[in-house]
């Protein structure tokens, strides 16, 4: 939702939030640019565009920073966006956490890099506009614009480096100059393939930087972070289990409805 965002922009523990994807630069926008307010709204609160593949002018970087919002259709309920999540490892966390602050900046330049890299797995595989009457047809858009939100530390404020990543869905460029809305399914069904491909880029990159890593629970952990430690700065997690052994709940989904029910308000 566009105040689950503000939240997102107004947090303290939040490096400053960046646009990236390659359809940037149809709006006036390019990949590292800092995500203001006024553009994201602008994204957010658009018009419904038909799937009939008539051109229409797409909104100006001008215009956005300028607050100018597309007009809003108040009987549109589709949505304008969807969201993807990327975390570290425990182990990545608290390596952030604790070492100096030229190798801190070096492992959040390595999982920001990750996640970049996760992003254009989707582009190439997944991000494809509708057209014609109900969207039967769908063809290849030119890519997504993606507003980064990287936080460090989790709503129990335990060490918890993640990233949230909104991707726009509703008006994007097709190659012929006009534009469509997303297709957002074939995002989903690739969903759990671009995390495995993004946790193993990101244990790539914390391998280069000089830390040994190991298999673990299908992702990586850091070699010589105690477990204890972990542990312990797993205060989040230990709340969401406790929900569930409390409803008597197990599985993913149940996870899901655990964190939903424990966050604060």
């Amino acid at each position: 939702s566009q105040s689950r965002i503000s939240n997102y922009l107004n947090s303290e523990k939040l490096a400053k939030p960046k646009w990236y994807g390659n359809a940037l630069h149809n709006f006036g926008l390019k990949a590292g640019d800092e995500v203001a307010q006024s553009a994201l709204d602008s994204f957010l609160t658009q018009t419904p565009l038909s799937t009939s593949g008539k051109t229409k002018k797409a909104p100006t970087a001008k215009k956005q920073s300028a607050g100018q919002r597309l007009r809003t259709d108040k009987k549109d309920k589709e949505k304008k966006a969807l969201e993807l999540g990327f975390a570290a490892p425990k182990g990545v966390s608290s390596l952030v956490a604790l070492v100096h602050a030229s190798m801190k900046q070096k492992l959040i330049d390595g999982f920001d890099e990750a996640v970049r890299y996760a992003i254009d797995e989707v582009q190439k595989r997944a991000v494809y506009a509708r057209r014609r009457k109900g969207g039967l047809k769908h063809e290849k858009a030119k890519g997504l614009v993606c507003a980064i939100f990287t936080h460090f530390t989790s709503r129990a404020v335990d060490p918890h480096l993640h990233a949230h990543v909104i991707a726009i869905t509703k008006n994007m460029p097709r190659f012929d100059g006009t534009f469509g809305n997303l297709e957002e399914r074939f995002i989903y069904q690739i969903q759990r393939e671009i995390r495995l491909i993004f946790t193993a880029r990101l244990a790539e990159n914390v391998r280069q930087l000089g830390f040994d890593t190991r298999h673990e629970n299908g992702t990586f952990e850091i070699v010589g972070i105690p477990d204890g430690l972990k542990i312990e700065w797993s205060k989040r997690r230990r709340q969401v289990l406790n929900e569930m052994q409390k409803k008597k709940m197990c599985g993913p989904h149940a996870a899901s409805i655990a964190a939903r029910n424990t966050r604060a308000p």
